[in-house]
């Protein structure tokens, strides 16, 4: 089981966009994982000839949880690095032709594809506050993972956890 973790996050770590699958494939396993941590500890508290053995398991499946805290945030700092690099300044050019059509930025979403010419396409609306939020798909044109542009003041609600990048950008 921690050896499928292991695989499983390095293989998270290492590429840019994992499949989903393996994402839930570490999810299960570091699951699994604390589960066999907290049956080992209890057969190394019982008076046994194998308490080492136990106490082994235990620290090998610490130190696989540690690698997968550690291999998640280099993936999201890879993340972040190429939007910084490579696609901030597309990015605000596409939010920047969606803003100069106020009326494609409607109280419901919609597809902002015709204004901004991006094959991935995005979508934009008008909040309640007069604020405006423009969200693009990922690079792959998952909508699992993205980021969107939000003009008004304060984190915007989203209907999933979403990350400050700067001025107004943010990841979902």
């Amino acid at each position: 089981m921690s050896l499928l973790a292991v695989i499983s996050c390095t293989w998270i770590a290492l590429t840019p966009h994992p499949p989903e699958s393996v994402c839930w494939v570490a999810v299960w396993a570091m699951l699994l994982s604390v589960f066999l941590i907290a049956g080992n500890l209890v057969l190394a508290a019982l008076p046994s000839g194998h308490r080492l053995r136990h106490v082994g398991v235990v620290a090998s499946l610490v130190v696989v949880m540690a690698f997968w805290w550690t291999s998640a945030r280099w993936h999201a700092q890879k993340r972040h690095a190429w939007f910084f690099q490579n696609e901030l300044a597309n990015y605000e050019t596409l939010a920047q032709k969606a803003m100069l059509h106020p009326e494609a930025l409607t109280g419901n979403p919609k597809d902002m594809e015709p204004v901004i010419h991006r094959p991935l396409g995005g979508a934009g609306w008008t909040n309640a506050d007069g604020s405006v939020t423009i969200m693009f798909s990922g690079r792959d044109g998952s909508t699992r993972l993205g980021y969107f542009y939000y003009s008004g003041p304060g984190q915007p609600t989203f209907d999933r956890p979403v990350y400050h990048l700067t001025n107004g950008w943010y990841e979902y």
